[in-house]
């Protein structure tokens, strides 16, 4: 009597056990249970995408890749420099970009930075939210989240959240399970789930590509028409709120890490990315209420930091379908940004091939990326429903 009850226990554990383990095996296959130096050996190995739906790891994704590729140019700052690439340069080149989204999660950075390998040239991409004083107060992560673990027990649901969600289909789910369209022979080598669905993730240098949006396979992340950054402008909320005065603690915090940064021998760059053209225009009929850009500007050449303001677009000749939305440029934008500080200043000139950037940004003008046949085998399309001719 007991056998058979333990048999009718068993079966009915059966499907569930089965679905964990499939899952389970699904997240080795894609990648996700990897260390984050695992990861970064694989891609230093072999040209390799890696996009986690899993984790919330830039920060420490980033730190392991600076200090595995010790380059002599190495970037910091948000999302909105994650498309400088290392073909812009002539020596090792290292994105952090995403892994700064704070005044004092970039100090963080700093420290743990120079101690692992100290580059010969750092950019530093800031944002003006940072400084603004009401952004400051309501919304700052002052230092990077503790790691965490690789495996918990709920990313053993997750495929199933996104084959509910239609994120992933049942086929795709399938043919990597068998390894019929596993991550690496799927076009492009890939790790994480983000990047074997979609093709968008970090590449070996730290920098990000945003395949499947600039390739018109989504809407719902588009920035159509500039509306979403035009509308956050128009509502003053989510990094544009408005505000008369720079934030007095985190200027201070800058200026001395971009201070302690020089000291140690480091050549450094501060730069503003730029706005698109539209969303510059319409950021310009509040400017009024935008007090802080002037103070700011006039506290950093106060105290001797030497900026570059890419704020302004045309000031690069970069235009509209150059953006992947209102806030971040796309490969060409950035190029053009390099490319700028490149001809100002004679030290960050050593660094850059000036006629094999210009090359390539002919190429590719009017375009958000790079053509790169690594990553996109298909058309950029107009994406943001401008009317771009791409």
């Amino acid at each position: 009597m007991f056998r058979a009850y333990l048999i009718k226990y068993v079966l009915f554990l059966l499907p569930g056990g089965l679905f964990i383990g499939l899952n389970y095996a699904f997240l080795l296959r894609t990648g996700e249970l990897l260390s984050i130096h695992q990861i970064v050996e694989r891609q230093q190995a072999n040209f390799c995408l890696y996009g986690t739906a899993l984790h919330d790891d830039t920060f420490y994704f980033k730190l392991d890749g600076y200090a595995s590729k010790k380059p002599d140019v190495a970037l910091i700052g948000s999302s909105r420099v994650m498309q400088v690439r290392e073909g812009f340069f002539r020596s090792s080149f290292y994105n952090l970009g995403g892994a700064m989204n704070s005044i004092g999660e970039g100090a963080h950075l700093v420290d743990l930075m120079v101690k692992l390998h100290k580059p010969k040239l750092l950019l530093v991409g800031a944002d003006f939210w940072w400084f603004n004083d009401k952004f400051s107060k309501i919304n700052a992560r002052q230092s990077p989240l503790p790691p965490k673990p690789r495996m918990r027990i709920g990313f053993l649901l997750k495929p199933a959240s996104l084959l509910r969600e239609g994120k992933i289909t049942a086929g795709k789910y399938v043919n990597i399970l068998t390894g019929r369209s596993a991550p690496s022979n799927d076009f492009v080598c890939t790790i994480g789930i983000g990047a074997a669905i979609t093709h968008d993730g970090f590449g070996p240098d730290g920098s990000y590509y945003y395949s499947r949006l600039l390739g018109g396979k989504i809407q719902e992340d588009s920035d159509e028409k500039f509306a979403h950054t035009i509308e956050r402008i128009r509502t003053a909320g989510n990094r544009f709120e408005r505000g008369d005065h720079a934030n007095a603690e985190n200027t201070t915090r800058f200026l001395e890490y971009i201070r302690s940064i020089k000291e140690q021998g480091i050549q450094v760059a501060v730069f503003f990315p730029p706005l698109s053209p539209t969303v510059n225009r319409a950021l310009d009929r509040y400017r009024d209420q935008y007090g802080y850009f002037s103070e700011l500007r006039t506290i950093l050449r106060d105290a001797g930091v030497d900026f570059f303001d890419f704020e302004d677009a045309p000031s690069l000749a970069s235009n509209n379908c150059e953006f992947v939305d209102g806030f971040h440029g796309g490969d060409v934008t950035n190029a053009r940004m390099i490319l700028a500080m490149a001809k100002k200043d004679a030290q960050i000139r050593s660094f850059v091939d000036i006629p094999s950037l210009e090359a390539m940004i002919q190429r590719n003008r009017g375009r958000a990326s790079v053509l790169d046949a690594r990553v996109m085998n298909e058309k950029e399309e107009d994406f943001l429903k401008i009317g771009c001719s791409k």
